[in-house]
């Protein structure tokens, strides 16, 4: 009971110093080296940068798209190191709870991993909530963007001009573009690098068409406009098949989770409810075949119900 209380102690006195560094809002104070305000959140931070930093790092060469672009990606303005950071709690608090409940043992390791991974799925889930967002605002925006240049602006001042007016995130997203040009950058490689964060084709297709139209000449106003009807045809297009197929989705989704998730529960409350097909092979097979089925129904629901576009 005694090394109990130690460590859930431990876990509470970490989880408090990730949520002030995550947490805490900028204040006005010392500056750093970088003009940046001083703030307790970089304050903390710096305790755990040597460790978090490192770990941040390594990660971020094992892959084209690095952590910072997936945090870009989810609008979540946290440093890798704060997200590795936010990671190594949950898997304390999963290894924890785990700890408590079952014991030394594969559960353990288990209910870790689910902990560790957690966040990459929260971040996966804002990824696709922001793509999608995106796209949609992207017909209204380009509309924006071709009067600008219509009306005399050059292409920097056009782009200045959707971000002040447009709505967020895509504004932000140009905004982004607006502070990379103003620090030296060309408008190619900011929007190239707008491209890379928000991982959409249809943005890759203007980003394209904006390098190829400066590179060559033409009337870069009638190209927006063009490619802003093809792109708001395929919304459109798009949300016409997703009204119709939206419940096969949903029902897929839901008949997919559902027993693993009441799997998991009834597993928690009550362990040895599954200690009879655990314990024999003919169990085993049942659940393999269970499982097999489930995942092969969710895959051929999805592909029924998807149609590209």
């Amino acid at each position: 009971m005694f090394q109990a209380l130690i460590a859930l102690s431990m876990v509470t006195a970490l989880g408090v110093v990730i949520a002030t560094i995550a947490l805490v809002p900028r204040r006005a104070g010392d500056t750093l080296p970088t003009g940046e305000p001083k703030t307790l959140r970089e304050s903390l931070g710096a305790v755990f940068q040597p460790f978090a930093g490192r770990i941040a790092k390594q990660r971020q060469t094992t892959g084209k798209r690095t952590l910072t672009d997936s945090l870009a990606q989810a609008d979540l303005h946290l440093r890798p190191s704060e997200f590795v950071l936010i990671q190594v709690a949950c898997l304390v608090a999963g290894a924890f709870i785990g700890l408590l409940r079952f014991g030394i043992g594969v559960q353990l390791v288990v209910l870790a991993l689910a902990g560790y991974f957690a966040p990459l799925v929260y971040v996966r889930l804002r990824q696709g909530r922001r793509r999608n967002a995106l796209n949609q605002q992207l017909p209204d925006t380009l509309a924006l963007l071709s009067s600008g240049l219509k009306a005399g602006y050059s292409f920097p001042q056009a782009i200045d001009n959707v971000s002040k007016h447009a709505a967020a995130p895509i504004s932000e997203e140009f905004a982004r573009v607006v502070r990379e040009m103003t620090i030296g950058r060309s408008a190619e490689q900011a929007l190239v690098n707008m491209g890379r964060r928000a991982q959409s084709d249809d943005i890759d297709l203007v980003v394209s068409a904006v390098i190829v139209s400066n590179q060559v000449g033409g009337n870069l106003a009638r190209i927006i406009d063009s490619i802003g009807s093809t792109i708001r045809d395929r919304v459109r297009v798009k949300g016409q098949i997703a009204a119709p197929t939206a419940q096969a989705r949903a029902s897929g989704t839901i008949i997919t989770a559902l027993p693993f998730a009441l799997a998991a529960f009834l597993y928690f409350i009550a362990p040895d409810y599954f200690r009879p097909m655990f314990g024999d092979l003919v169990g085993l097979i049942l659940l393999g075949f269970c499982v097999v089925s489930i995942v092969l129904g969710h895959f051929l629901i999805r592909r029924i119900a998807r149609v590209e576009v």
